[in-house]
């Protein structure tokens, strides 16, 4: 059996076969650039590692890394954050970072990291999220226009040539809203000249389309409605705008 040293016992006693934590000295393996000695040290996981006399005797490396060191595993068995309850340590990852296997309120389980717990950047197994988008569906959306029919919300505007068509408005634009001139990618709607509902052949030819910013597209119908839209309202509202 190796012998178990106490940390703080001065350099001369190290030998070879002495354990300290899970670690067993192999042999000398060097010095490093501040000709500190170096050794190489067998693990009870099984690994090999060189480590710092100095970090061998103070007791600050105590493992290959399976082993987490300072607070990096915490004692966060049934801790609750949020809806998490924490069941047990889990595993630690390549950053010496402790992870825990969780119960969400919804009796569903998840491997959340200390970090994103203590933090609070993870709060459920994802439930949460999907409650959160529910609501915000139907009357809920911020967006929601209570002028449109429920024909108009059935309109399948997700059909890919809809998408293809609002980039290709957007590029032939250079993503730069023809009203205000102002360049905002991400923040940019392709709007129909003719409107969307009334003229269903016209709905993904480009040039009956043009590239507003959301804030000039919303004002263009807040003034002419959403129903029997022309070109000819368009371009009174570039002309009212400029």
């Amino acid at each position: 059996m190796p012998v178990q040293v106490r940390p703080g016992l001065p350099n001369n006693v190290m030998i070879i076969e002495t354990q300290y934590g899970r670690l067993t000295v192999v042999k000398r393996h060097g010095s490093n650039k501040r000709k500190e000695k170096l050794w190489l040290c067998t693990c009870v996981c099984g690994k090999t590692t060189i480590v710092k006399s100095h970090n061998l005797m103070s007791g600050k490396t105590q493992s290959c890394g399976c082993l987490p060191t300072g607070n990096k595993r915490l004692g966060l068995d049934g801790s609750k954050f949020s809806r998490l309850t924490v069941l047990s340590f889990h595993h630690t990852d390549q950053w010496r970072t402790a992870h825990y296997l969780c119960k969400c309120d919804c009796n569903n389980e998840i491997i959340v990291s200390a970090r994103n717990l203590k933090t609070h950047r993870t709060r459920s197994c994802g439930c949460l999220k999907k409650e959160a988008d529910n609501n915000r569906n139907g009357i809920n959306n911020p967006n929601w226009n209570p002028d449109r029919t429920e024909q108009e919300r059935l309109v399948g505007r997700n059909i890919d040539e809809y998408n293809e068509w609002s980039l290709a408005v957007k590029q032939r634009n250079n993503f730069t809203c023809v009203a205000c001139h102002q360049r905002k990618p991400g923040s940019l709607a392709s709007h129909h000249l003719f409107n969307y509902h009334d003229y269903p052949k016209l709905r993904t030819e480009i040039s009956n389309g043009v590239c507003l910013c959301y804030q000039c597209h919303m004002e263009f119908h807040n003034l002419y409605g959403r129903r029997n839209n022309t070109p000819d309202q368009f371009y009174e509202y570039c002309r009212i705008t400029q």
